[in-house]
């Protein structure tokens, strides 16, 4: 369901905004920043936690994008550096892109942390605002995770098992994913009543309780990798579409359980 992209491949440093601007330059939809935390003198706190951009940090980023006609070009073209192009304006666009990047952070950390707490201990049960400069950027929504504690002889042990890095990545990638079908769901259904109508709870063979939306073909797609990407079965597409053999179209819209 996604392509992921390193923002490095060894153990060199890069800078803050190079790692915004790398993800930037790929295309990317979210940036997230993957770390171990530590406590100096203290070998007893544990847990993982995500940060999101604060609301201050935001603020004062405004405030040097105003300052900068570079990044002011890189906001609005040639049109930023004009003097016809009212500050107003250009602050306005700017609390659009920082409040719609905080959002979706603030949401996918929320979704991933729901994810983690099934696999490990968790230091901060809810989002925490930061001002870190990897959540800086206005084009794209950022989140960083501490995913334990190196400081911490237990969890030192458990971050350095490919095992637990599995189970980690794992949850990144749930959380990820349990997002974006949700945002896919609503976007792709803008009438509320047909909405209504389309969510509809139903119970599966395994007498689970399962939810209805759409999914839209995309190039590529057979209707055995969209059940194995959207973890679901290939019997209840069928079903719910209707479908007499596995013949699909590009574009196409299905029903996924």
């Amino acid at each position: 369901m996604f392509k992921p992209v390193l923002i490095r491949d060894g153990d060199y440093f890069i800078s803050v905004n190079s790692r915004s601007d790398v993800a930037r330059n790929k295309s990317a939809n979210v940036l997230v920043s993957i770390h171990a935390d530590a406590v100096i003198k203290n070998n007893i706190a544990s847990g993982a936690s995500i940060f999101v951009l604060s609301n201050l940090r935001a603020n004062n980023e405004i405030d040097i994008f105003l300052k900068n006609n570079k990044k002011k070009e890189e906001l609005l073209g040639s049109a930023g550096l004009s003097t016809n192009v009212d500050k107003y304006l250009i602050k306005a666009v700017l609390n659009c892109k920082f409040s719609y990047s905080q959002r979706v952070g603030y949401d996918l950390a929320v979704k991933i942390l729901n994810k983690l707490k099934k696999i490990c201990k968790i230091h901060k049960i809810r989002p925490e605002y930061a001002s870190l400069g990897v959540l800086c950027s206005p084009y794209i929504p950022s989140i960083l995770v501490e995913t334990g504690f190196i400081s911490n002889t237990i969890e030192e042990k458990l971050l350095s098992n490919s095992t637990y890095q599995d189970k980690i990545v794992k949850a990144l990638y749930l959380g990820l994913r349990d997002y974006y079908i949700e945002k896919s769901l609503i976007n792709n259904i803008n009438n509320k009543n047909e909405l209504k109508k389309n969510i509809n709870k139903y119970k599966n063979n395994n007498n689970k309780i399962c939810y209805i939306f759409y999914y839209k073909v995309k190039n590529g797609d057979t209707i055995t990798s969209i059940a194995s990407s959207l973890n679901t079965s290939v019997k209840f597409i069928y079903y719910l579409n209707k479908l007499n053999n596995d013949l699909i179209f590009t574009g196409q819209k299905l029903f996924i359980p």
